[in-house]
């Protein structure tokens, strides 16, 4: 089946106040030139290795090298008896072409999220997980696993029909879209994929002057909340295609607007959406019988916070491994290994991958100084209550992922307001 990609020319050099950016854009045209690309890495490659010659190793370091210098065994077997980390690798294609393996799809609004389990994934099969955007250039397009944003304009549908099956990660919408905008900003708000491959090293290391924080938050929060629960909608309903912004069904030349933020402002938006009039029914081409994946909804709900959390992680990580056991290609270490991998991600850190905890700094703000107004707080409480009621109602109360994403949503709430009484006490 052809691979599926919107196209990708765009107008670039917005100005972020103006109109929503792109954390990167892949024009075809840049994709396919391999040279421009080798010549990036080639660089790389050289500035890295002087600059090793001249720096101490220590143990992230020599997981990078390994990583970067080792090659496929096609004879590998996983670490099963001992606690040791083995850098994830390519999945090996045979000589005839003939590969049986069963992909998943990481979901989820754009933030920290898909980190957090692609990680774990990794741990669980030593396969390794690739960017929707090829920002993670490992040399080859077949992965076990995929992460996207998708249809978030931060994301594009460029895995064709490798993915059988989607798991969604959600995350607190209030730090949601703070790690967002950390990502937007460390990257330069880019408009292009050279500025966003040009600035992979920022990533998870820095947050943005307050100042910075408060004009995205004033000009894209109303916008970003609503994409958050759109994006849920989205996967949960087949692809269904609606209006970001007022939820009502839309017309598949309105939901490719809405994929494409740097041609269209806010206001444009909706205005096209209140003069489109009624319209029937219809999925993303993608979601279809005759599309990539037949079965769009996610097959399981995961908890970004869940994971990292030293209580609830290796709950999550089994539920992870669920999905993924027995399926053609991937092979999944025994569940008595599990805490011990757990461990080394997430406490040890033995990856050598940036998280969200990297962006900590002596020197720069905390993350108490990003703050949203309380009118703000009570949009995104407003929001997960409507997530909730929606998805607790008698049409969804037979489907097991309503049930699981309607109970991290409770947690989210009850968070949120706790999180309200707590900093915005009550002026008389």
């Amino acid at each position: 089946m052809e691979t599926k990609t919107r196209n990708n020319n765009r107008r670039g050099g917005l100005s972020p106040t103006l109109k929503p950016m792109r954390m990167s854009d892949t024009p075809g045209i840049l994709r396919n030139n391999t040279r421009f690309k080798t010549v990036l890495q080639l660089l790389f490659m050289v500035t890295l290795c002087m600059t090793l010659v001249h720096t101490p190793f220590h143990g992230s370091a020599k997981q990078q090298l390994k990583k970067l210098f080792r090659f496929n065994d096609p004879n590998r077997k996983l670490i099963v008896d001992t606690c040791e980390w083995v850098t994830p690798e390519h999945v090996v294609v045979p000589e005839d072409g003939d590969l049986d393996l069963f992909a998943t799809l990481l979901v989820s609004y754009p933030g920290a999220a898909k980190r957090a389990a692609y990680m774990q994934l990794e741990g669980l099969t030593q396969l390794l997980t690739g960017d929707d955007w090829f920002l993670t250039d490992h040399g080859t397009e077949i992965y076990a696993f995929y992460k996207s944003q998708y249809p978030h304009h931060e994301g594009q549908w460029s895995w064709g029909n490798r993915a059988m099956q989607s798991v969604y990660v959600l995350q607190n919408p209030r730090t949601a879209l703070q790690t967002y905008m950390f990502l937007a900003s460390e990257i330069k708000f880019s408009q292009g994929w050279a500025t966003s491959f040009a600035n992979l090293d920022r990533t998870f290391t820095l947050r943005p002057d307050v100042t910075e924080w408060l004009l995205w938050r004033n000009v894209r929060f109303d916008t970003e909340i609503h994409y958050w629960r759109w994006h849920i909608d989205y996967w949960m309903e087949q692809g269904l295609l609606r209006d970001a912004f007022t939820h009502d069904l839309t017309s598949n030349e309105h939901f490719q607007k809405l994929m494409d933020r740097s041609l269209f402002t806010t206001a444009e938006l909706i205005a096209y959406q209140a003069n489109i009039g009624v319209v029937p029914e219809e999925h993303d081409s993608h979601c279809s019988t005759n599309g990539d994946m037949i079965d769009c909804r996610p097959v399981l709900f995961v908890s970004y916070e869940h994971i990292i959390n030293q209580t609830t992680g290796l709950d999550e990580v089994a539920k992870l491994a669920s999905v993924i056991q027995n399926k053609a290609g991937v092979e999944v270490i025994p569940e008595k290994n599990r805490e011990c991998v757990w461990n080394e991600i997430v406490t040890g850190r033995i990856t050598g991958v940036r998280d969200d905890r990297d962006r900590d700094s002596d020197d720069g703000p905390s993350l108490e100084e990003y703050e949203f107004t309380l009118k703000q707080m009570e949009t995104i409480i407003e929001q997960l209550k409507i997530v909730r009621d929606q998805y607790s109602s008698d049409e969804w109360s037979d489907i097991p992922q309503a049930q699981q994403l309607v109970g991290y949503v409770e947690e989210y709430i009850t968070e949120n307001e706790l999180f309200v009484a707590a900093n915005y006490p009550l002026t008389p």
